[in-house]
């Protein structure tokens, strides 16, 4: 199973003016009746190298008018969100993950915790959802992983340039995801990732080379292909679901004046569900900016 790939890679993708020509981006323009928007890929923790960005991400930014993320960026960082964020990730009283877990499991998550200098004592507060982020995002920092996202990149970037800036869904929604993340199978979603770690300086580097690329079959086969068949519950959850309620909302953006640039995590583009195929299923012309 590949689980842990789903949860890096949410911790990771009709104007006359003139767009510059580049060999391939995680950047569409979507057309329709006269009217368009750009749809980008993030990846939400990168290398510092890996900066500077796509070019095509900065053309779509200047032609936009409004900058539409997956949640509030700022918000996560309020002690209010955090203070909700333990409430919501931490067991009641009386409970910790030790009593959740197989006993084969615990020693596995012990062992491994160990042999990155990770104090399992201060994980077991907490639901298997944040257990294997933090995990996840410790390995990722470990490997170099310690620039911020696109997604905060541009946050920032709007606030300085008074760009206007919209969400899809609330911070809180996300949370409300991560919490339910691998109910009733927490043994398989920590074994899953233990087991992981060892090939993800690998797949990390596919992952983002393909995000970079606008490459979309190559970011489903990296990131998401096998646990969509054996977490399929929690792919629902986090990539179909989410999905269609966006698209709703995306669809509207058309009725506007303004020129939005959706900015979303990369793997809600890929394949049947994703949004660039449900795009076009609804007669939307989608064209990726070449880098």
């Amino acid at each position: 199973m590949r689980i842990t790939r789903l949860i890096l890679a949410l911790s990771i993708l009709a104007t006359s003016l003139w767009l510059p020509a580049f060999a391939g981006a995680p950047v569409w323009k979507v057309e329709k009746g006269g009217s368009h928007i750009f749809l980008g890929g993030t990846i939400h923790l990168l290398k510092p190298d890996d900066y500077p960005l796509p070019q095509a991400l900065d053309v779509a930014y200047q032609q936009s008018d409004k900058i539409i993320l997956e949640a509030n960026v700022a918000e996560m960082e309020t002690p209010e969100f955090q203070a909700h964020m333990l409430q919501m990730l931490t067991y009641p009283k009386g409970q910790n993950l030790q009593m959740m877990i197989r006993p084969d499991t615990y020693q596995a998550l012990d062992a491994y915790c160990k042999s990155r200098g990770i104090p399992l004592a201060g994980l077991l507060p907490f639901k298997p959802g944040l257990v294997v982020m933090v995990l996840s995002i410790t390995e990722l920092q470990q490997l170099g992983f310690i620039g911020e996202g696109v997604d905060a990149y541009y946050e920032k970037k709007a606030q300085r340039d008074n760009k206007k800036l919209g969400q899809l869904e609330t911070a809180r929604q996300q949370l409300s995801f991560i919490s339910a993340m691998g109910k009733n199978r927490d043994d398989d979603l920590i074994n899953s990732t233990i087991q992981e770690m060892e090939g993800l300086p690998k797949m990390m580097d596919s992952l983002v080379e393909a995000w970079r690329n606008g490459d979309l079959e190559q970011l489903e086969e990296t990131a998401s292909s096998t646990y969509i068949i054996d977490f399929p519950e929690i792919y629902n959850e986090l990539i179909v679901n989410r999905n269609n309620a966006w698209m709703p909302k995306i669809e509207k953006m058309f009725t506007t004046e303004e020129i939005e640039f959706v900015m979303v995590g990369s793997l809600h583009l890929t394949g049947k569900t994703g949004l660039i195929a449900q795009l076009k299923s609804l007669g939307y012309q989608v064209k990726m900016l070449d880098e």
